[in-house]
């Protein structure tokens, strides 16, 4: 859009000035109309094309999980874990938001009468880097089925970054088991690892993790986990 031109401190402005100035205004008014048709027009463009693509409610509007590893109800298979399997599991971000909640679901609750469980969340530039932002343990965690959540520190999350979770079960007569994705082929869904375990473990979480490392095994499902 053209600018109008300024004068100094004390200059007389002539008729010739204030009309180029006048019509410049009038140009500037009349072409911002335009824009704002035009805008307007884009926007309800944009609003026929998410009518047409959105069929369903997301996770975030019916859950307000804001980043998970896939859609509840996508997840609906349950994953058991073993004793002394340190298991990770992660994804990335597709946005820049502050996390204060983790979420899993118990599917099968943990028998026995001295087992142990510890979860921590982790995040970092990529799955070879994951450091850890909060931890807990306790038997009572697993002991139920349900949706477990759990108060995070008010992480902060950039778009990009890799963001996950890691367990570790000792000791129980029957471990827990959780919502995971369906089975399927470990080098399609971890050719990129996302879901590795490593056996002969114990508490606590490992810190930092990097899941490309030779000595975890490569899993042929994915734990489901949520942030908000």
């Amino acid at each position: 859009m053209p600018t109008m031109p300024t004068f100094e401190t004390g200059h007389n402005v002539t008729a010739a000035e204030w009309n180029a100035h006048a019509t410049q205004i009038n140009d500037n008014t009349s072409a911002i109309a335009t824009n704002s048709s035009s805008i307007a027009g884009h926007a309800s463009r944009i609003g026929a094309l998410e009518y047409n693509v959105l069929t369903q409610a997301s996770d975030f509007l019916l859950y307000g999980d804001r980043v998970s590893t896939g859609r509840r109800v996508d997840s609906v298979r349950s994953e058991s874990t073993s004793n002394g399997f340190m298991t990770a599991f992660a994804t990335i971000s597709p946005k820049t938001f502050t996390a204060t909640q983790l979420r899993m679901c118990v599917t099968a609750a943990a028998v026995g009468a001295s087992g142990t469980f510890d979860v921590s969340f982790l995040r970092g530039p990529n799955t070879s880097n994951l450091v850890q932002q909060w931890t807990a343990f306790g038997a009572a965690h697993v002991t139920t089925t349900g949706l477990k959540t759990w108060t995070l520190p008010s992480v902060a999350i950039t778009a990009g970054e890799a963001i996950g979770v890691c367990i570790i079960c000792t000791a129980w007569t029957t471990p827990p088991s959780w919502s995971s994705s369906p089975a399927g082929s470990a080098p399609l869904i971890n050719s990129t690892p996302y879901s590795v375990y490593q056996p002969g473990r114990s508490y606590p979480p490992e810190t930092p993790i990097n899941m490309s490392d030779a000595k975890w095994t490569r899993s042929n499902q994915l734990f489901w986990f949520a942030v908000a």
